[in-house]
């Protein structure tokens, strides 16, 4: 399943900068830029009407620096994305310090040029952002699962689960995405926890994939397919995994 880039707000006062950052984000697969803005108000601005994921925070700004952005969001009680910080040498120190005050908020601290290693700061930089951004405790309980967030609890009732799929090999941790007919919740556990701690009917299909089996309309044995109501795409049935998933058709 693909998911949507990740939106991002660059908020810079150097125009060579912006573009060049802008330019490097927009070449990527899992990124791209929504807005952008020079000083203190217009970025405080943008971020509330555009509302990005991610944040490139410059320290120093036309009207300000990034503590008056960050400080205007909190007082309005905004609910700030992960932030990464743009510095010069010069002014490290004060990067610091927001780093030590939002340390909730802010993901990195980059020094300029940080671009020109683009392929590996983006790396680093999304492997923060999932951390941050996505850490929860997660319960799995008889008839529900129920995720707690910095800012958000959800309770999903099992029965409408469809599919749970990994997202270890995009975020680089032991992460899964819950997927109902509605909607889809990031999670802190493994496919391989997430097995052992669901009902029976929820069956490992290969090593990405646990799908509901209340919610199998087709299985095509010849070439080891699995389809799933409401859903066009099959799932391959990985060879490890085939004779629990037979056992459970020859006892439905």
């Amino acid at each position: 399943m693909k998911q949507n880039k990740l939106k991002v707000c660059i908020i810079d006062d150097e125009d060579i900068v912006s573009k060049t950052l802008t330019d490097a984000i927009n070449g990527s697969k899992e990124l791209e830029v929504i807005c952008n803005a020079k000083c203190v108000d217009s970025g405080v601005e943008a971020i509330i009407e555009y509302r990005p994921d991610l944040i490139f925070l410059d320290i120093k700004l036309y009207g300000g620096d990034a503590f008056m952005i960050l400080d205007k969001l909190k007082r309005d009680n905004y609910d700030i994305p992960p932030v990464v910080l743009n510095t010069g040498f010069e002014e490290f120190e004060l990067a610091q310090r927001v780093l030590n005050e939002y340390k909730k908020e802010v993901i990195l601290i980059l020094k300029k040029p940080f671009w020109e290693d683009w392929d590996e700061k983006e790396s680093l930089i999304l492997k923060k952002f999932y951390e941050m951004k996505f850490k929860s405790i997660t319960k799995v309980k008889k008839d529900r699962i129920i995720i707690s967030t910095r800012y958000k609890t959800y309770i999903i009732k099992i029965k409408d689960i469809v599919r749970i799929l990994s997202e270890s090999k995009n975020t680089g941790a032991a992460k899964s995405l819950i997927i109902t007919n509605k909607d889809q919740h990031l999670i802190n556990k493994s496919l391989s926890i997430l097995e052992k701690e669901l009902p029976s009917n929820f069956l490992r299909i290969n090593r990405y994939d646990i799908i509901n089996g209340e919610n199998i309309r087709e299985y095509d044995r010849s070439e080891q397919v699995v389809y799933l109501f409401d859903i066009k795409d099959g799932f391959g049935v990985g060879n490890t995994y085939k004779s629990n998933f037979l056992n459970y058709l020859d006892n439905i």
